[in-house]
């Protein structure tokens, strides 16, 4: 009795530690920059930020332990031990490579030969070219859309099936993970990608510390050991996508472009920056991009009139022209609202704000606990995780995750990933006539 008490109080603990730390953890770089808000409103944007942590805890710590105290006496009952067999490695190795090669051909042809997009000027250049061309993309592009995210899946394969992998499958899974993501970013001369493989990679690590019961100190180690591959992949990622002006020294840009992103720069601290060089500039740069939502979280905390819906606008974007054709009174927030249209991030409690206010906060906090307890309860004890569990889980990680950034069903591209595991899913019953366990 005591050991399983024990293990619950492990679990939970770990669950929301992690939670916090994703959660604060973005306030405290902010808090050390020189990148301050345009608007100063810190009690209320501390409390709207305090309900919501709060909250998410109440509700993931209630449901917890009513889940646990329901299936706690369920594990290793009736375990489906159907994992990924050598020929199903095989076969998913070759699908989530074909696929995501063949999408990332489609889509180079569409962007090059069809659309007539030169890269040679430069991603940032061809990324406006793409979106202001007035030709519609092909038929091939579509199909590139559906079969590139399969790529993203080979980041599971690498790092839960590793040791079960041939070293041809590893090659290929790598190739499909990592030109899927670095590929698809520049042909689209965009950010997200990178972002959300990112995020994918971390979602994954969380799955593996609560179903393998990896202690917070192993977990301290994975962190010291990918952070400094993370940034330097994140710096080169916004020097090369931003196209930061050779014309202009960095931190001359990162103080004209903080009021774009609803944020000012404090110069002295800013000066205290020069001792870093370039490399604090760009850090700085990156920070404040990424994390600006936290901004805008703010500014509408100094505003009464708002119009459309945060959170339910981005999470049901996919269907929002259904949604219009039926003449519900739902949309997405004006590109335009914010004083300025480059404020695109808005985080995940600033959205419930926006559509609730405080009382909103609490309530879709709440929520959000509820499920992300469900999601560790299901790591923990369910019996078969198949590709549409994991489409679930990982639709909620993402949540959190991005949380301090914006809501993640505002990155489009977020929807193909969670469609990708449910299609792998649908392929392997189709082929093998029966489902399989992806988490063992």
């Amino acid at each position: 009795m005591f050991i399983k008490i024990k293990s619950l109080r492990s679990t939970w603990k770990k669950a929301i530690i992690i939670f916090l730390i994703i959660q604060i953890s973005p306030l405290l770089v902010l808090w050390i920059s020189p990148i301050r808000p345009i608007v100063d409103n810190s009690a209320e944007y501390f409390l709207g930020y305090l309900l919501y942590l709060s909250s998410v805890v109440v509700g993931f710590v209630i449901t917890f332990g009513l889940l646990y105290d329901r299936l706690k006496n369920r594990v290793n009952e009736n375990i489906v031990n159907k994992s990924f067999n050598r020929a199903k490695l095989k076969f998913n190795s070759n699908i989530i490579f074909g696929f995501s090669t063949l999408g990332l051909l489609l889509m180079i042809y569409d962007r090059v030969f069809v659309r007539g997009i030169d890269y040679s000027l430069g991603l940032r250049n061809a990324r406006y070219q793409w979106l202001y061309s007035e030709i519609s993309s092909s038929i091939w592009s579509k199909i590139g859309n559906l079969l590139i995210p399969f790529g993203y899946i080979g980041l599971w394969f690498l790092l839960v099936h590793k040791n079960n992998l041939s070293n041809k499958q590893k090659i290929q899974l790598s190739i499909a993970a990592f030109s899927t993501i670095i590929g698809h970013a520049a042909i689209n001369g965009g950010r997200s990608q990178v972002l959300l493989g990112g995020v994918l990679w971390l979602s994954i690590k969380i799955v593996l510390i609560f179903k393998h019961n990896f202690n917070l100190e192993r977990s301290k180690k994975i962190i010291r050991k990918y952070l400094p591959i993370s940034i330097g992949i994140g710096f080169v990622t916004i020097l090369t996508i931003e196209g930061i002006s050779e014309s202009m020294g960095i931190k001359e840009y990162v103080t004209d472009f903080a009021p774009t992103l609803l944020g000012t720069v404090e110069s002295e601290l800013m000066d205290m920056w020069d001792y870093f060089g370039n490399v604090g500039y760009v850090f700085i740069f990156f920070v404040m991009y990424l994390f600006h939502g936290q901004f805008s979280f703010r500014y509408l905390l100094s505003i009464s009139e708002k119009s459309g819906s945060a959170f339910w606008g981005t999470l049901l974007n996919p269907i929002i022209e259904i949604f219009k054709y039926l003449n519900l009174p739902i949309n997405s927030i004006p590109k335009d609202y914010f004083t300025t249209q480059y404020a695109m991030f808005l985080s995940l409690p600033g959205s419930f704000y926006y559509d609730g206010g405080f009382v909103g906060i609490i309530l879709y906090s709440l929520l959000l606990g509820m499920l992300y307890a469900f999601v560790v309860v299901k790591i923990k004890f369910a019996n078969c995780v198949t590709g549409y569990t994991l489409a679930f889980i990982f639709f909620v990680l993402f949540y959190i995750i991005l949380a301090p950034i914006m809501t993640a069903t505002g990155f489009a591209y977020f929807y193909f990933i969670i469609y990708s595991f449910v299609a792998l899913e649908v392929i392997n019953r189709i082929r093998f006539r029966k489902k399989t366990n992806w988490l063992i």
